[in-house]
């Protein structure tokens, strides 16, 4: 069965989580929900699930709205399980699975139900806490106890919400293989993952969301490779491969608290051709406030302040900077406590960014200008190098990349 989310838009009360959220779920897949805290997955797992009904848009399965049927007619398409549940009531792990029954039953249990609940304990692995209370067992425990429930219902649609986050590890890799193994048999799973490495190892399609919108969507690598992940999550990764399965691995670039700068400055960036990415990364998670100008939106460094959300001026691709230019990376730079000219190439098209360094020395801001290896960049006749040196014997000072953030 085939679920569709259609334009959804979902919150609590005056408060919008989701907006125009859209995309399919279908049979034989394995769908990973990422984004971090805050960015709508649970509210997504809840109004796919007939939980939050949708302030705008539709759910449908298999073309029916989820929401016209009844409770019981979408309860036999849609399994879900949920992040968290605390027992209202003593019920043991046994009557809890028994649960998930009801919607296939009009009276007492069957052999049938007997049956489902039994296969549902033994592939959650729960049988050893089918006696126990719910309110007597571990977090962990009780959350493959929700699994087992879930199976139980027998729908061909699983949503999970965070199902993993309360389990060791072993357990964490038991329950998403088996998500894995019902997808292959053909249901349409569906889990709100927090973990991205365990996402890259069990998911077949990926969503990822930011501020209740998809930002990108599509098979799980392509998804764990863009850059949308730094700028999403905030963090920078290393990516390799798993030299005996060749799966994808995501590997944090961790920052300790201690590394971080004592004071939080204001650092406008001038570069070019892709002399700013790197350090404008650096400096963004040292915790400086940043904006960056003027640049190509073709250039790599354009891309790096988009993943970091860090406000630029830019102009078109190929396109020679103007005064009009110089004015909006001005109006930038006015509030910057220091101005980094990086080591960028000059030709025709960019010397409006000397022009800037010039001007805003002249307004008597720090300006660090990046020394130079041997390479050629000069490209004006002259010109540039002649503002440069022009700029050194002023109040502009030469610095050393690698001195740049210890400076700070």
């Amino acid at each position: 069965m085939r679920l569709t989310a259609e334009n959804l838009a979902a919150g609590y009360g005056d408060r919008p989580v989701l907006e125009d959220v859209s995309f399919s779920l279908e049979p034989g897949e394995f769908v990973a929900i990422l984004g971090p805290n805050g960015s709508g997955k649970t509210t997504l797992v809840r109004t796919l699930s007939r939980t939050l009904k949708p302030q705008m848009g539709a759910v449908r399965a298999d073309g029916r709205d989820l929401y016209a049927l009844s409770a019981k007619e979408s309860a036999r398409l849609v399994a879900v399980v949920p992040q968290h549940e605390d027992p209202v009531f003593d019920f043991t792990v046994r009557e809890i699975v028994g649960m998930a029954r009801y919607p296939w039953t009009n009276g007492p249990e069957t052999p049938r139900d007997r049956e489902a609940v039994d296969r549902a304990l033994e592939t959650a692995r729960c049988t050893e806490l089918a006696d126990r209370p719910l309110s007597r067992i571990s977090g962990g425990e009780r959350q493959r106890a929700l699994v087992a429930r879930a199976l139980a219902q027998e729908t061909p649609v699983l949503l999970l919400d965070e199902p993993t986050a309360h389990m060791d590890v072993g357990y964490q890799i038991a329950t998403l293989s088996i998500m894995r193994k019902l997808s292959r048999e053909g249901k349409a799973v569906a889990a709100a993952l927090h973990d991205l490495n365990l996402a890259a190892g069990f998911a077949d399609r990926a969503i990822l969301l930011h501020n209740g919108r998809i930002v990108i969507e599509g098979a799980v690598e392509e998804v764990l490779e863009s850059a949308e992940i730094e700028r999403v999550y905030g963090a920078a990764f290393a990516r390799m491969r798993d030299e005996r399965t060749g799966r994808l691995v995501l590997v944090p670039e961790f920052v300790p608290e201690r590394a971080r700068a004592a004071r939080s400055r204001r650092v406008h960036l001038i570069g070019g051709g892709g002399s700013a990415a790197a350090l404008l990364t650096e400096l963004w998670q040292l915790g400086h406030r940043l904006s960056l100008g003027i640049t190509h939106v073709s250039d790599s460094d354009y891309a790096a302040a988009v993943r970091l959300e860090v406000p630029c001026a830019t102009a078109p691709p190929f396109s020679h900077f103007d005064s009009s230019h110089r004015a909006a990376a001005m109006d930038l730079a006015r509030d910057a406590e220091v101005v980094i000219v990086c080591a960028a190439p000059y030709g025709p098209g960019n010397l409006e960014n000397l022009r800037l360094a010039e001007e805003l020395a002249e307004m008597g801001k720090e300006v660090w200008l990046i020394e130079r290896g041997d390479e050629e960049w000069d490209f004006t006749g002259g010109e540039a190098a002649t503002r440069t040196d022009r700029a050194r014997k002023q109040r502009i000072a030469s610095m050393r990349i690698e001195e740049v953030a210890t400076t700070l």
